[in-house]
């Protein structure tokens, strides 16, 4: 019987019994969280961010370019708050799952123990109020007036059109799918459609996954005057592996990986990578001596393992224990 909480968590666990020899044993468990937070709008700075706003914008009243990563030009900073408040939305789901049988050989007193598992974390962060590079790097560009023919015209002409682009011998060379931005007032009559045109979030995925496998026995080997010697063998694989792949605009550009799609606080890397390991081990308790004069017990226990990582080879390590009792409450033990 389970909590609604358990149910709701979606919390599953058995320990079941086949027969007299075996039990199947499992448990499942799945968590998924939605969360968000609110951070002040997005810091802009011209020459950090690599945005040059040319003097021959329509909306540059000051006669200078500013920003740009060379950082000839004055720099420019203020918080774009006409593109909203930053707002990080994370999606987390976590799956565990563990699925196993023990049970007797039916080999005097040998025992197993046989199990799998696995794990996997899935997590989604799309991040808001964020710009786009190239499209704001267009808009805050060189622009003109020009009239519905596309011919350029003075500024105040009625009807005329801002347009992105060039003026060369009076004749203009318009940018294909660009408005001029007034990035000195976001927030101008006008402004609103052509700041949703700049605008976008950064959507990042990344996932966790751990496999594992092992498989136990123990049981007597044989009978000593002293007691049963009992030894106890077994096998351990397991592998885990970690990808991150950020949104396409948030990768990075070569050659110093400053600059990216959008605002260089987003900028990132994809990473992923692998690690397993495999190991098998064996030990052995063998009682030498018991209830003698002077000798209470005197046991011998040893062990040796075996294992192998992916990352850096194989190694074996190997153990051996004398342990020693010449009255009930004293032990001395040799390692």
């Amino acid at each position: 019987a389970f909590t609604p909480v358990e149910r709701a968590q979606g919390f599953f666990k058995t320990d079941y019994e086949i027969n007299d020899h075996a039990d199947v044993y499992g448990n499942f468990t799945y968590n998924h969280t939605h969360s968000a937070a609110i951070e002040a709008a997005l810091p802009f700075d011209s020459q950090v961010d690599d945005i040059t706003i040319s003097k021959n914008s329509i909306y540059n009243p000051f006669g200078t370019d500013f920003g740009g990563l060379s950082g000839v030009n004055p720099d420019a900073e203020w918080r774009t708050s006409a593109l909203g408040e930053r707002t990080p939305v994370a999606d987390v789901s976590t799956e565990v799952m563990n699925l196993g049988t023990k049970g007797k050989l039916g080999l005097s007193d040998w025992e197993y123990d046989a199990n799998v598992g696995y794990s996997r974390l899935d997590y989604t962060q799309q991040n808001n109020g964020y710009y786009i590079h190239t499209k704001l790097q267009n808009a805050v560009g060189p622009s003109y007036w020009a009239n519905a023919a596309g011919a350029v015209v003075p500024a105040g002409t009625p009807g005329a059109i801002p347009t992105c682009g060039t003026v060369t011998a009076g004749v203009g060379t318009p940018i294909d799918n660009c408005t001029p931005l007034n990035i000195f007032n976001m927030f101008a009559p006008g402004q609103a459609p052509v700041v949703a045109g700049v605008a976008t979030n950064v959507t990042n995925v990344d996932s966790y996954t751990y496999k594992a496998a092992q498989l136990d026995f123990n049981g007597t080997v044989f009978q000593l005057p002293a007691g049963a010697a009992k030894a106890a063998v077994g096998f351990f694989d397991e592998s885990q592996e970690g990808n991150f792949q950020p949104s396409p605009l948030a990768l990075a550009a070569a050659p110093l990986y400053l600059s990216c799609g959008v605002s260089n606080e987003q900028c990132t890397a994809p990473t992923r990578g692998h690690y397993s390991s495999r190991e098998g081990y064996f030990e052995a308790f063998v009682p030498i001596l018991k209830d003698l004069p002077g000798v209470e017990s005197l046991n011998f226990d040893g062990g040796v393992r075996y294992a192998s990582y992916s990352l850096f080879g194989s190694t074996t390590k190997s153990e051996g224990k004398l342990e020693y009792k010449p009255i009930k409450d004293l032990l001395v033990r040799g390692t």
